[in-house]
């Protein structure tokens, strides 16, 4: 669903809003403007089948709408994986607000924000993002409850930001620990670009290890203040990719990862709190790759914020949300070990391999009338579906909050379309999916020769998006 009354596009231009929103999975997607506050807001919500979509509001001055949109559709569909990888009973969800934070933000903005915020009936929860406070979510709490990260003395979990530091200082160790077989910091050559909230708790996690740190920051008052406080070296922006670093850690805006500044970074492991850090995911994670970059997930390593606002929620301590946070560590190293284990395992068998992807879809429009525990056990039953459907030598691996991948070695097209269709036949006479009025969605390509995971993946993916348009419980094969 979306909303796009006051959006200044074109037809054409609102067609190509629907087609990502279509690529992304999106569920809802809502345009706001109120002209007495000068509200002009976008709010996404990718998936609430785990749970409502959490995820803050940024305010930032975007060059136009378009850009807002592509903007707020990466970002809510990376909380959506940001929860389920770190096992949150939440879906994802995002929201901007078009303006300058500092001289364009008021009470009655943020209150009229709020006013959306309620509108939505709980699918969406706020919280606070780029040129936003704890002070601002009270604003935006006096007209929704539907709003969590506020101040510790209010009740609330107060400034993620600590914790958000803490699991990519988390992240960024396992990284090393996978990259140099041992996770010490020491002495580490590592720029920290961006030292806004997270990035100067980072900065200080770094400097209390006694790395060699390097800053960048567009604040030039707050880089001075953080290189007295931590000895640590500001570095200008021209001369980033002149550095020799172990470690290139993102910190402020996402994108920073493009074709140009992969070619001329010199580092080992890329690990930040930045959300969405790769420019084109499917171009810029194989260029990593190629350079032999390893590259911590953006969504991963930078749940420690989430873990905190969804422990306001539940009532945890902040103590619990920094236990919950230290696991970041252990499913970084767990993921890059299993990637390279499955990645070397598939390149082996290159010249046959075949590649299935699944999405649990409802038969009737229900999405958003189902219970999230409900769907979760819908999922589940899936998942011992698959498992009890597939050869021993297959992998099942659930990748999003409800898509599943089926790796299938020595398997050429022929065969992976015979195990598709046992798949659907199997999902299709379970009573307690059919009975939940779901069924599914599925894709299926083969690997073809001299292709990365990464374009055969998105082929597969695509075919997924031509099986939900065939129909239900319907195979479509990528070309």
């Amino acid at each position: 669903m979306i909303e796009l009354s006051g959006l200044n596009v074109s037809e054409k231009q609102k067609s190509i809003i629907l087609d990502k929103m279509d690529k992304m999975g999106h569920e809802q997607v809502v345009f706001c403007r109120d002209k007495k506050t000068g509200l002009k807001a976008i709010i996404a919500i990718h998936s609430t089948t785990m749970g409502p979509s959490l995820g803050g509001v940024r305010m930032w001055n975007y060059k136009n709408e378009l850009e807002a949109f592509e903007d707020v559709l990466r970002l809510s569909r990376g909380m959506t994986y940001k929860a389920a990888i770190s096992g949150l009973e939440l879906g994802g969800g995002k929201a901007v607000i078009f303006g300058d934070s500092a001289t364009q933000k008021s009470e009655a903005l943020l209150r009229r924000f709020g006013q959306f915020v309620e509108s939505l009936g709980g699918k969406y929860i706020t919280a606070e993002d780029v040129g936003m406070g704890p002070k601002d979510m009270e604003y935006i709490k006096m007209e929704t409850n539907h709003v969590t990260g506020i101040a510790e003395e209010l009740g609330g979990s107060g400034d993620p930001s600590p914790v958000t530091a803490y699991g990519v200082y988390m992240g960024m160790k396992a990284a090393a620990m996978y990259r140099w077989g041992n996770d010490s910091l020491k002495e580490r050559t590592i720029l920290v670009q961006g030292v806004g909230h997270v990035g100067e708790h980072l900065v200080k996690y770094l400097s209390d290890e006694k790395a060699n740190i390097y800053i960048n920051d567009i604040n030039k008052e707050k880089l001075e203040l953080i290189s007295k406080k931590y000895d640590a070296k500001i570095l200008a922006v021209e001369a980033i990719y002149d550095l020799e670093m172990d470690i290139y850690s993102p910190c402020a805006l996402g994108a920073t990862l493009n074709t140009e500044s992969i070619q001329k970074l010199k580092c080992q492991i890329i690990a930040g709190s930045a959300n969405n850090q790769l420019k084109d995911e499917r171009i810029h994670a194989k260029q990593l790759k190629e350079r032999g970059i390893i590259y911590a997930p953006d969504f991963l390593i930078n749940a420690g914020g989430l873990i905190n606002v969804y422990s306001e929620i539940k009532g945890f301590s902040r103590e619990k949300s920094l236990e919950e946070t230290k696991n970041i560590y252990n499913t970084t190293l767990e993921i890059l070990n299993k990637a390279e284990e499955e990645i070397s395992r598939f390149l082996r068998f290159h010249a046959r391999a075949s590649l299935i992807v699944l999405e649990l879809i409802p038969t009737k429009d229900r999405r958003h009338e189902a219970d999230p525990q409900h769907c979760e056990q819908v999922l589940k039953i899936l998942a011992s579906v698959c498992l009890a459907t597939v050869r021993e030598v297959d992998v099942v691996s659930r990748f999003s909050g409800e898509q599943f991948a089926v790796l299938c070695p020595q398997t050429n097209l022929a065969e992976g379309e015979v195990l598709a269709e046992r798949l659907i036949t199997a999902v299709t006479a379970n009573r307690d999916i059919t009975e939940a009025d779901m069924t599914v969605a599925v894709g299926l390509s083969d690997l073809k020769e001299g292709e990365g995971f990464p374009d055969w993946f998105e082929r597969t993916h695509k075919a997924l998006y031509q099986s939900k348009r065939l129909g239900f419980g319907k195979l479509a094969i990528a070309e």
